[in-house]
């Protein structure tokens, strides 16, 4: 006789030691697990030493679900041309609120970095990408070259008065701001 199963990767993975993998003793945990469930028809025939392989396998399969079906917020804005080059810039900006643009142009008007406020006052990491020297395309910051912040389309200006810079792929640096 055949009947349908559900059965939960957790359960799976948790409860290999069942004569019949697949064969549910407690219907209650297959309801109450936030897992996806996985319909099977009939007995799974396992042989010993199969389950923890199955059980990788599955686990494998959930695990890239769960990253495909991920709502990860854009990193990048229209006319923003991530590059492999970046650097990153962290720090304060007064009267900055959740929601506020911070967008980061190059001394050639490229528009390099992009960065949501999610904390009051707070921004970063904005990573401001780097030309890629081997495209023919303009699509980052040249080492050394000036970097212009604006705030909502508004200047931002360094606390500490300095020139901001492109200093190269992989540097951190902590820049505090006040609006012009």
């Amino acid at each position: 006789m055949r009947r349908n199963l559900l059965l939960t990767i957790d359960e799976f993975v948790k409860t290999p030691q069942r004569r019949h993998s697949g064969e549910s003793r407690n219907p209650e945990l297959i309801e109450n697990t936030g897992f996806p469930r996985i319909a099977v028809r009939g007995r799974l025939q396992v042989k010993h030493g199969m389950t923890k392989t199955l059980g990788m396998i599955l686990s494998g399969i959930m695990l890239l679900s769960l990253v495909l079906s991920a709502k990860v917020p854009a990193a990048e804005g229209p006319g923003l041309k991530p590059t492999l080059f970046s650097m990153d810039f962290y720090g304060s900006i007064a009267s900055a609120n959740p929601g506020d643009s911070v967008t980061v142009y190059d001394e050639k008007g490229t528009l390099c970095g992009q960065f949501t406020i999610n904390q009051e006052g707070q921004y970063g990491f904005l990573h401001v990408y780097g030309d890629d020297k081997t495209t023919a395309v303009h699509e980052g910051a040249d080492v050394n070259g000036r970097l212009t912040f604006l705030l909502n389309g508004v200047p931002l200006v360094p606390l500490s008065g300095q020139e901001l810079l492109w200093l190269g792929d992989g540097q951190q640096i902590r820049v505090d701001f006040v609006r012009r």
